[in-house]
């Protein structure tokens, strides 16, 4: 199980070749923005987490399915898989 950190829309494109379905997708700053599209990640068909402090200046509501956290939680997400891979 790998935690992918995504940062941007980029680095999700990036990623989206590496994306098992028992990974965890942790979304911070503008890539948060990919909540705006959320047909992006319902394909996706993972655990799906975003920084709620990043929802918020962006002033994006988190979608069903969307798990808002703080970077206690993100910490803990770390902790608890084997492999993190920032995008």
């Amino acid at each position: 199980m790998i935690l992918h950190i995504i940062q941007s829309s980029e680095g999700f494109r990036r990623g989206l070749a590496l994306f098992a379905e028992d990974d965890t997708l942790a979304l911070l700053g503008e890539a948060v923005t990919l909540l705006n599209h959320p047909t992006t990640l319902d394909c996706l068909g993972r655990s799906v987490y975003a920084l709620a402090t990043e929802l918020e200046e962006f002033s994006i509501a988190p979608h069903s399915g969307i798990k808002a956290i703080d970077y206690s939680v993100l910490i803990d997400l770390c902790e608890q898989h084997s492999h993190c891979l920032s995008w």
